[in-house]
């Protein structure tokens, strides 16, 4: 097998001989620039009409299978083993909370202590992000907890997942309290090393 790089990317499929009861076939298959060139030695063949077609037939559905598995894989970014890794984030669930913007900075600090860092110490879960956006005298903080399904979420949460799990001094802090989590499917997730706090 001798692979090669090549700017054009078409299948090719060639026969020498085609006229008699000779041939060398070899076949060139071009996946995006790589080019993968597979000889069949020359061997002496009568091949009548209708078993060259059938040859060649065989040969394409070989060389169809063989692109559509590299470009399956290829658009997966992965091995199926990866894609099925327990780590894979597939929930996220959904918090938020008015504080007055004086008592912002004492609640995250207390909110990251007695609730993110609790939270991220449950098994299965895979991590947390806080944000915070302030206006008019009111910082808002959105908690967001990666899960990897809803049936891990309820063994901590119990069977009532939408259910606030208040922290015990949420009183003191938060305006109007919500009574309702939210969860999503995460569709995609995209994380750059380096970008960020």
């Amino acid at each position: 097998m001798v692979v090669s790089f090549r700017e054009d990317a078409y299948p090719q499929m060639t026969q020498m001989n085609a006229d008699g009861g000779f041939a060398r076939l070899s076949i060139c298959v071009y996946l995006r620039h790589l080019r993968i060139r597979i000889p069949f030695q020359e061997e002496e063949l009568f091949m009548q009409t209708n078993s060259r077609i059938l040859t060649i037939a065989g040969v394409s559905c070989a060389l169809a299978l063989l692109v559509f598995a590299v470009f399956s894989t290829r658009a997966h970014g992965a091995t199926p083993a990866a894609s099925d890794d327990a780590t894979q984030v597939r929930i996220a669930r959904m918090w938020h909370g008015r504080v007055p913007d004086s008592k912002a900075a004492e609640y995250l600090e207390y909110l990251n202590r007695e609730g993110v860092d609790k939270i991220e110490k449950i098994p299965h879960n895979l991590g947390a992000d806080v944000m915070t956006s302030t206006h008019d005298g009111i910082t808002e903080f959105l908690v967001i907890s990666y899960w990897h399904s809803l049936d891990d979420i309820k063994a901590y949460a119990g069977a009532d997942i939408e259910k606030v799990h208040n922290l015990p001094r949420d009183a003191e802090f938060l305006i109007e309290p919500e009574s309702k989590v939210r969860h999503f499917v995460v569709r995609r997730r995209d994380r750059r090393a380096g970008v960020g706090p």
